[in-house]
């Protein structure tokens, strides 16, 4: 036979075998995919109707592809046998290995000995015979499941772990994986059985299903497991329940639904307990909620919508039985409130925002849950406007702001605030650089505001009747400001000296006993405040009167980025009046000295350190102390806060090192510590909280098994120690707890810096 007859008869007949798998010629025309044939002999036997390709084989149909070493076609019974070194591409990119198979239906269902798949992810899949439907399901018998690599030195070496079972369903439509009869080995070992088992097809992001449960144990809990079940819901929505099941407290039922639309999302969470006090926990706390010895709850809830491209609606709702709920059982999800921090108060808001380039609009609402509650007020609600101009022509700009607050609250604090306020405020100003012939650069400032109060149940002083009042004062306000950076470019480094100073005037008093304190209870002189005219971050207590700052900023910049910066400075009262409070650092004749250092000797450490220095005999009273290394072989932070005892609302000296150091991994492994010391020995608890986490990650198993030891003593909360263990197995799911890791919050002190100067 000719070359050009052997083509036609090979074109022929793979048409015909493409036309000949549909029920009928007018079904089929939307469906019908090209055929591809080709090998390197082909024989066409006219008596079976049989044709046999020898010979690295390929046949192309329906996005699916076969490879083999012969394939023999039966056009009378429509079968496909495919022998020696076969492989099959379906649809979704995953590969099937046998020696034989025998197919059907092009080549959408068949009979497979000694198959294995490998999967789009990599899992892999192998039985002893399997069975393929409509190139949608395949089933396998005597099958095995692993996502993990198989060592190529040692392939006998069995993997981390796997799945064994009797019976395997890869079912594509269904979008899961099903094990009958199912062990789940690991390093070979069988460790636990299962009737029946599930997972979603390695290739879904998202399907129903139970997740990894986790294990703890601890002597206030007991013995303890959290079953999360995970609930696609919708495309855009879905469900998360994870209930606790303790020996010591009962069962913690707690769920959280997330929801996202077009234009915005909202996730809410919420947990219950009931019956989980100690028997010595006090009959009453400062919360006002009677004692928590029943029904036990909370519920958090937080939602955006974005209105328009620059109006953004905001409603957060966080409420709670009582507040160390949060803080002694895990029912906050790790994307959530640090429990620690939401163990102080918890915070209601709704807002409406608006967001221009030279403007920002808001209005808030909020209610508060916190300790002493009927002193802790509810604002409904506040306004606030604040405008600043593009710079003009000289480089000047021009601002306003507008505030209003309302507030109601059910007892009032005699000399502090009022059981019912409301406030508006207006203030305008302006300001306008000038870089002189010689390099130093002046910026000049105006600023007036005028505020009006009305209050209702304040008592300025304990003499003093509560009764309504109006007051109002305005605040004018100037400062000057100097700064003149020099620059030395070496070979070595680049060195910035800039030495600073501002005079700032404006009316003297103004803070008025008869004006209650909402927004500004405390103030701190350091570095990033020292340099501006109004150092009060509220509204109720305004910064008055003449005052003289200066300062020296030293910035030194070397390679690898390597950087050494120091910063000192003090303000002088001209005026000689007490205007910060007691405790800010600043008294009638002068501030303390103020200092800021950054170290970066290496370009993985990162030391950081701003100090209020005694200005008679420069003795430390505040410092915030920080250390970052961010390395191959370790990652961590060290952060250390002193505060003399002048300076806290209990008059005690406060003295806390809180650190978290990870390693690099080896081999897999990698160890986390973490600490939150009190450095004040005298009758107060020393380690606060302390975790020590090892950890093994390798491609398809993360093993996380943690100690907790905490100090605290608050209410029902003890001292306590915990251990968590945590498996996640790739493909099979997995549950983040709370961070336990960051338990208590770091600060970091701020870069040195003279240049933040806005009102």
């Amino acid at each position: 036979m000719s070359p050009l007859n052997t083509s036609l008869l090979i074109t022929a007949i793979v048409m015909g075998t493409a036309v000949a798998s549909f029920p009928s010629k007018d079904k089929s025309k939307k469906n019908e995919t090209p055929s591809f044939l080709q090998s390197d002999t082909i024989n066409y036997d006219e008596t079976t109707q049989t044709v046999t390709a020898l010979g690295h084989v390929q046949i192309a149909q329906n996005n699916q592809l076969l490879y083999a070493d012969e394939v023999s076609y039966n056009q009378l019974s429509d079968e496909v046998t495919a022998i020696g070194h076969v492989w099959l591409r379906d649809k979704e990119g995953n590969f099937l290995f046998t020696p034989k198979v025998t197919l059907k239906n092009k080549m959408a269902d068949g009979f497979i000995d000694q198959i294995k798949v490998l999967m789009a992810d990599d899992s892999r899949l192998a039985g002893n015979k399997g069975k393929r439907y409509n190139a949608r399901k395949t089933i396998l018998w005597q099958g095995v499941y692993s996502p993990c690599t198989v060592c190529k030195a040692k392939p006998e070496q069995f993997p981390t772990w796997q799945l064994k079972s009797d019976k395997v369903i890869h079912d594509q439509d269904k979008e899961v994986v099903e094990y009958h009869h199912a062990w789940l080995e690991m390093w070979g070992w069988p460790v636990f059985y299962m009737p029946y088992f599930s997972h979603p097809d390695p290739a879904v992001k998202r399907k129903s299903g139970f997740l990894m449960p986790i294990y703890s144990h601890s002597r206030d809990l007991g013995m303890s497991i959290t079953t999360p079940y995970y609930w696609a819901s919708g495309k855009n929505h879905d469900f998360t329940f994870y209930p606790t099941f303790t020996s010591n407290q009962g069962v913690i039922p707690a769920a959280e639904h997330r929801y996202r639309f077009r234009d915005g999302d909202y996730t809410m969470h919420g947990s219950y307990a009931h019956n989980t006090s100690r028997a010595s926990a006090p009959n009453s706390n400062p919360n006002n909620y009677g004692r928590a010895t029943r029904h036990r709850w909370h519920y958090f809830l937080s939602s955006r919508y974005e209105a328009t491209p620059d109006v953004l609606l905001t409603f957060n709702v966080q409420r709670a039985s009582d507040l160390t709920y949060l803080k002694r059982f895990p029912v906050l999800p790790r994307h959530s409130t640090d429990p620690f921090a939401a163990s102080t108060a918890l915070t209601s808001m709704a807002a409406a925002e608006r967001f221009r380039p030279d403007s920002y609009g808001t209005i808030k609402s909020y209610v508060f849950q916190a300790e002493r509650q009927k002193t802790v007020p509810v604002i409904l609600p506040m306004i606030q406007y604040s405008y600043e101009s593009l710079p003009g022509h000289y480089g000047e700009t021009f601002l306003g702001d507008f505030n209003f607050l309302h507030l109601f609250r059910d007892r009032a604090i005699t000399g502090q605030v009022a059981e019912k306020m409301v406030r508006s405020s207006v203030g305008i100003g302006g300001q306008i650089p000038y870089i002189s012939p010689w390099g130093d650069m002046w910026t000049l400032r105006g600023y007036i505001r005028g505020d009006i109060y009305h209050t209702s149940g304040y008592q300025p002083t304990s003499t003093a009747r509560p009764k309504d009042r109006y007051e109002s004062r305005y605040f004018p306000q100037a400062s000057l400001t100097w700064r003149y950076p020099f620059l030395n470019a070496m070979r070595s480094m680049h060195w910035i000296l800039e030495p600073a100073s501002m005079i700032t005037t404006s009316s003297i008093g103004g803070n008025a006993i008869e004006i209650p304190n909402e927004d500004t209870p405390l103030v701190t002189i350091d570095t990033t405040n020292l340099f501006m005219p109004n150092r009060m971050y509220g509204i109720d207590r305004i910064d008055s009167g003449h005052r003289y700052v200066y300062g020296l900023n030293s910035r030194q910049l070397f390679s690898c980025a390597r950087r050494f910066n120091l910063f000192f400075g003090q303000s002088i009262r001209l005026d000689r009046k007490q205007v910060l409070p007691v405790n800010s650092g600043e008294d009638t004749r002068a501030s303390n000295f103020v200092t800021g250092l950054q170290v970066v000797p290496f370009s993985w450490l990162d030391l950081r350190s701003r100090t209020l220095h005694d200005r008679k005999n420069f003795s430390i009273e505040i410092a915030e102390s920080s250390a970052t290394i961010n390395a191959p072989w370790a990652t961590g932070t060290l952060s250390h806060v002193l505060y003399d005892k002048k300076f806290t609302i209990n008059n005690k000296r406060v003295s806390q090192l809180a650190w978290n150091v990870s390693s690099g991994k080896y081999q897999g492994f990698s160890v986390a510590y973490g600490e939150m010391r009190n450095m004040v020995h005298r009758g107060t608890i020393n380690v606060l909280n302390q975790t020590i986490s090892v950890r093994h990650e390798n491609e398809c198993l993360k093993t996380s098994l943690s100690f907790i030891r905490t100090g605290f003593r608050d209410r029902d909360l003890r001292p306590d120690k915990r251990v968590v263990l945590q498996l996640d197995f790739k493909n099979l799911g997995t549950f983040y707890p709370i961070n336990i890791n960051s338990i208590g919050g770091q600060r970091q002190a701020p870069v040195p810096d003279t240049a933040s100067t806005r009102n």
